[in-house]
Order: structure tokens, then C-alpha cells, then sequence
């Protein structure tokens, strides 16, 4: 907001070619994005649109609350028409440092003063690998199981590579960064290693060696749940993946059920032994157990494992669906004398 008698410094212009045009959010009164990730090469652009007017009056721009500085700083430029042009770079070429945080608009008349909901930026990143996967020797005709665990903002999309090439279809590769090899053959031998990408960067891990043992092998006679499903807590809208890897002989069967007796949701993917949830939502919570059966007989074992879908994000959903909040003049002459 530009104040009468005030100094200012003139803003830096910013050239935009086609390639870079910016992603486009808009903060208004009604429901939204509660996070958005400013990605590499792409300019994120945050429209005040509050009450009737196309152009709000008199617009600030706050950042976890505090106002931003009018001359835009490194990696920010406002814009005649009241809108935040958040950049990917800053003018060293590198991620803007301190561009994280919550934002949002306060558009003032001489009657009051209307705030916009507040939207989180996120830069995007990629962690190194906090788990790489580890080798193995394996009987011929048992399962195999490698695992990798990495972060990132957006959440990283993981592949398997055998031997630097993509793995065979028939292994099962899970969103949770897991892989599957089930009656693993001599043909399944070799080096393995998984890969993970996402807007920032690609990274890929260790490689880990299968060795599969042929002969004679001591048989397992009892059932033994080897990968057993964990507690897990999801956001609204991310996977969810229940393991249930089970060994003996002859081949266990298993089977999913709820703690609680209702029907697993009919968008829940059985995948072999695996629980795969897409798109996780509300009424996915709850205790799954897995029973792997030894066949013709009344042996079997159990594993159980809650999934929580947390209230707290279902809330902030809700939330969004609110009037602009009315702030009073009181509000603009406490900040006015601030930042005189």
C-alpha cells in the first residue's frame, strides 16, 4: 500500500518470455488451495480478489503476517493492479531464500478493510535418500523386497530400474517406495536401485544386489508375515499403502478386513498381498487387519495396522468456505502509525 508522503524505492521490471509464464492463484473470499508449490522456471502469481471490484483499492500483501516491503525485495514484484508476483529465481539465479511462508491480501477503503484467506508457498525441493535399498540372497521361489525412502514438495514419484533399465511389469512396485519381487527366479538376479523425481531435481539411489539360491533349501513349514502393515498417518488426497507380505510352504493366501466389520471401500486396490488407497479420503480410516491362511489347513496368523486420516486438514478445507473477514479501521491506524 502506498502511503502519502512516504519514500519508496522504484521496482525492478521483470521480462517474462512465454516460457515463463506464470502460474496463476487467485486469493479471494471463497474455497481454495491451502499450499502451492513454486517450481522451478515458473513465476507464481497471487491475485488479491476481494468484494465487487475487479481492481481492489489499496492492497497489502502480508507474509506470516508481517507486510511486505513495497520495493519487492529479491524475489517478489507488486503489480499496479494489486497483484504478488512470487519468482522462482532469485537475481543470483538461485531459489529465492525466505519466499516460504503464509500469504495473504488486505484490500482497504474508507470504510474498513477486507482480508483474503491465507495460502502457504512451498518451495519446491528434494531431500537426499533417508533409506536406500539394501542387497539380498533369496531362496528360488520366495519373495524379494527392496525398499527406498526419500521427501519431497511435490510429493516425488518413485521407479524401479534393473541393471539401469526399467524393471518387468510383473514385479509390483508400490507408491510407498517399495518393490515386490514375488517367486523370484535366477532371471531376477542383478543390481537394483530406485529413482526419484519430481519438479526440482531427480535423484537416484545405491544400487542393491538380488542373488536368488537354487538347490535344496530348508522349507518354511509355518506362516510367517515378513512385511507387515504399519500404522500410517495420510493427508487428504495423498496414497496410502498397506503391506502384507507372507512366506511358508505351500503359499499363504491373505486377506484384508476392517477391525470394525464394515466392507473395505470399493476404491481400495487389492495389489497381490497390498492395500493400495489412491486418493486417501475421510472414510479410508480406520484398523485393517491381513490373516495369511496356510492352504487346506486352520493355520494362519494376523497383522493389524491403524490408518489416520487426520480431522485437522479436513477442517482447513472447511474453513475456506467463509466470507472475506471485515477488519476494522482500528486495524489500518495501529499498522498506518507502524509504518510512518
Amino acid at each position: 500500500m502506498i502511503r502519502s508522503g512516504a519514500r519508496h524505492s522504484q521496482p525492478t521490471i521483470y521480462l517474462l518470455s512465454s516460457v515463463e509464464k506464470p502460474v496463476s492463484v487467485e486469493l479471494s473470499c471463497g474455497a481454495g488451495p491451502i499450499h502451492v508449490v513454486l517450481e522451478p522456471g515458473l513465476p507464481l502469481l497471487l491475485d488479491c480478489k476481494l468484494g465487487a471490484s475487479d481492481t481492489p483499492f489499496n492492497v497489502t500483501w502480508l507474509q506470516d503476517g508481517q507486510p511486505l516491503p513495497l520495493d519487492g525485495g529479491d524475489f517478489m514484484q507488486h503489480l499496479p493492479n494489486g497483484s504478488l508476483l512470487l519468482l522462482p529465481n532469485s537475481k543470483d539465479g538461485k531459489p529465492p531464500q525466505g519466499v516460504e511462508g503464509g500469504y495473504n491480501c488486505i484490500s482497504a477503503s474508507a470504510f474498513g478493510a477486507l482480508t483474503s484467506r491465507t495460502i502457504t508457498v512451498l518451495l519446491a525441493s528434494l531431500s537426499q535418500f533417508h533409506q536406500d535399498p539394501a542387497s539380498q540372497v533369496v531362496p528360488a521361489g520366495d519373495d524379494a523386497r527392496f525398499e527406498c525412502q526419500i521427501e519431497g514438495v511435490p510429493t516425488p514419484v518413485i521407479t524401479w530400474e534393473k541393471d539401469q533399465a526399467a524393471v518387468p511389469e510383473k514385479f509390483i512396485s508400490l507408491p510407498n517406495g517399495v518393490l515386490q519381487i514375488l517367486g523370484v527366479t535366477k532371471e531376477d538376479e542383478g543390481a537394483y536401485r530406485c529413482v526419484a523425481s519430481n519438479s526440482a531435481r531427480k535423484l537416484v539411489s545405491q544400487e542393491a544386489s538380488l542373488t536368488v539360491i537354487t538347490g535344496s533349501t530348508q522349507a518354511l513349514n509355518s506362516v510367517v508375515i515378513v512385511a507387515p502393515p504399519q500404522n500410517a498417518t495420510v493427508v487428504l488426497g495423498h496414497p496410502a499403502v498397506m503391506e502384507c507380505m507372507a512366506q511358508g510352504q505351500p503359499k499363504p493366501l491373505v486377506s484384508w478386513s476392517r477391525q470394525d466389520g464394515k466392507p473395505i471401500s470399493t476404491d481400495v486396490v487389492v495389489r497381490a498381498t497390498n492395500l493400495v488407497i489412491r486418493d486417501t479420503r475421510r472414510h479410508h480410516a480406520g484398523v485393517y487387519v491381513c490373516r495369511a491362511n496356510k492352504p487346506k489347513t486352520r493355520e494362519f496368523v494376523i497383522a493389524a495396522a491403524e490408518l489416520q486420516v487426520p480431522g485437522k486438514f479436513y477442517i482447513d478445507m472447511v474453513s475456506l468456505r467463509h466470507i472475506c473477514s471485515f477488519v476494522t479501521e482500528q486495524w489500518r491506524l495501529k499498522n498506518f502509525l507502524l509504518w510512518v
